[in-house]
């Protein structure tokens, strides 16, 4: 699979700080071992490599992230309510 580096750029851009380990620690949890570097090299828009696998997990993990915060807003909103 060959990604075009914007595309990449604005996956990088929407990961939090440290998502390389915690990708790391969700690929382990389903057997597949990388180092925190291999992955930061390939979530890199200006590195060739680029690894499928690990694409699509950042992408999942973007997606929880997005899922969480509407969930937390949606929470918080109820608060005013409810002091």
């Amino acid at each position: 699979m060959k990604i075009d580096n914007i595309s990449l750029a604005e996956l990088k851009e929407k990961l939090v700080r440290g998502s390389p380990g915690k990708i790391q620690k969700r690929l382990k949890s389903k057997g597949i071992d990388y180092t925190r570097q291999y992955i930061s090299r390939c979530l890199d828009p200006d590195h060739p490599s680029h690894n499928e696998v690990i694409i699509e997990e950042a992408v999942h993990m973007v997606e929880e992230q997005a899922v969480n915060m509407s969930k937390m807003r949606k929470r918080i909103g109820k608060l005013k309510y409810a002091l």
